[in-house]
C-alpha cells in the first residue's frame, strides 16, 4: 500500500512509449523497476494494433540500458531533443 514509483504510458497509433519510469531511490534493487516494465509490455501488447513499445533515457546511465535490454529492447541510433538515447521494443 505504499507508493514506490509511477510510469507514465503514452499510447499513440501501432505503439506505446514509456515516458517517464521512476523508483523512488529508497525501493530500488527491490524488483519494482523489473516488474514495472513487465506491466508495461504487457500493457502494450493488449492494445489492438501496438506493434512496439518505445521509450529513452539518459546516456549516463548504463544500468538501466542493460536492464531495457533484458526485456528485449534495442537501441535504434536516434538521439532526441535532450540528448536521451532512443531504445525500442518490437511486439510483432
Amino acid at each position: 500500500g505504499v507508493p514506490v514509483g509511477f510510469v507514465a504510458l503514452r499510447e499513440g497509433p501501432g505503439e506505446c512509449y514509456i515516458a517517464r519510469l521512476l523508483i523512488d531511490h529508497r525501493h530500488q534493487g527491490r524488483g519494482y523497476g523489473k516488474a514495472t516494465i513487465a506491466l508495461a509490455i504487457a500493457r502494450a501488447r493488449e492494445r489492438p494494433g501496438c506493434i512496439r513499445v518505445t521509450l529513452s533515457h539518459v546516456p549516463s546511465n548504463p544500468a538501466v540500458g542493460r536492464l531495457y535490454a533484458s526485456f528485449g529492447f534495442r537501441y535504434t541510433g536516434a538521439v532526441d531533443e535532450d540528448g536521451e538515447v532512443e531504445m525500442r521494443l518490437d511486439l510483432a
